[in-house]
């Protein structure tokens, strides 16, 4: 069996995996040409190989288990897609579409039994643009509470979970990281010894775009100076590596995704997205036809995730039936989440709202 792993002319003569595992990373590192970060992540993914050989199909179904983003009680709940562990979701759309809002109920409902909805587990959301929303993830705990008090009835455990949530769970831990480098590190290092604890079940980042979109400032610029110049009169400030860049992106979901097979977990990263002239040379947003407005991040990073959310909204319109219009929308707008594409969901569209609870169903 060989690693199946493309690192060119650096593993010449290791063809196998067994090989890999016997050298060990320090001494793969010495026998290659490969840095020793490189080498550990080539004898991780060998041991991941090993480990699932003889694997059946049946045992991959068996432990698949679904994050519901609505409470099954709410009606047309069935028409939401549940997010399932061992995947990686995206969810993206343009500022105020609801991603935060979906992030925080998730962060929430993983905390619940799987009756409920829930994994029984815990979260952890790393903030990369903007601090947590510590009000509004405790105003939607207080209603999510009050709704999973009424369904529990006379059932104790459902009753404690209904408590837990209002008095403020500590079962969401926080972190808040803008650098790249960071981030790779706690994807590498922190969390992987969080989830072989067993408690972890929902990694959300907020946003992907937050670490990778966009050029550092130097150090110059932030002091005020004004930037040099080259012998060819074009700037001499250091351009960013764009090329490092994409290959720390690439690390960090490859780590997340390893993560989320290893450990069964559900993996969340929102994402922004980038408008695209239109005709005229204009950029229209999803107010209009909505089909220029394209995620951000690239194609590289899409071939890296296993479902693709696009959370939209459009002002209500003047002519829609009352009663529609206000089951469909919030503060005038009417929101539409779509899956574009997945490996385990249908493309599909539904409308939703948003409530104290967050997300629910237009209908409901």
């Amino acid at each position: 069996m060989t690693t199946g792993l493309s690192v060119h002319d650096e593993l010449v003569g290791i063809t196998t995996i067994q090989q890999v595992l016997e050298l060990g990373e320090e001494a793969l590192s010495q026998k290659t040409r490969l840095v020793l970060p490189r080498a550990q992540e080539v004898v991780a993914e060998s041991a991941r190989c090993l480990s699932r050989a003889g694997v059946t199909v049946r045992h991959l179904l068996t432990q698949q288990r679904a994050l519901h983003i609505v409470l099954p009680d709410r009606a047309c709940a069935q028409a939401f897609p549940s997010l399932y562990t061992g995947t990686v979701h995206e969810i993206y759309g343009e500022s105020g579409s609801g991603k935060t809002q979906m992030c925080l109920q998730l962060a929430l409902l993983v905390q619940l039994d799987p009756e409920l909805g829930g994994l029984a587990k815990e979260a952890v959301y790393i903030s990369t643009e903007h601090p947590f929303a510590l009000a509004r993830a405790q105003q939607m705990a207080a209603a999510v509470a009050e709704v999973v008090a009424t369904i529990a009835g006379d059932d104790d455990a459902h009753a404690r979970a209904a408590v837990t949530l209002a008095s403020g769970s500590d079962r969401i831990h926080l972190m808040s990281i803008n650098d790249p480098a960071v981030l790779l590190h706690v994807v590498q290092y922190q969390l992987p010894s969080f989830a072989a604890r067993g408690r972890l079940g929902l990694i959300v980042i907020d946003s992907m775009a937050g670490c990778f979109r966009g050029p550092p400032v130097s150090d110059d610029v932030l002091g005020g100076a004004p930037p040099a110049h080259g012998p060819d009169g074009g700037s001499a400030v250091p351009a960013l590596d764009y090329a490092q860049r994409g290959h720390d992106m690439n690390t960090v979901v490859t780590r997340l995704r390893a993560l989320a097979d290893d450990h069964g977990l559900v993996v969340v990263l929102t994402n922004q997205v980038t408008a695209r002239p239109g005709a005229g040379g204009t950029a229209r947003g999803s107010g209009g036809d909505g089909g220029h407005l394209e995620p951000a991040l690239g194609l590289a990073f899409s071939t890296l995730i296993g479902t693709r959310i696009h959370l939209s909204k459009a002002p209500s319109a003047g002519d829609l039936d009352a009663q529609h219009d206000a089951a469909a929308s919030d503060s005038g707008w009417r929101r539409q989440l779509a899956i574009t594409f997945s490996s385990v969901h249908p493309t599909m569209s539904v409308p939703f709202r948003i409530t104290a609870e967050g997300v629910v169903p237009a209908s409901s």
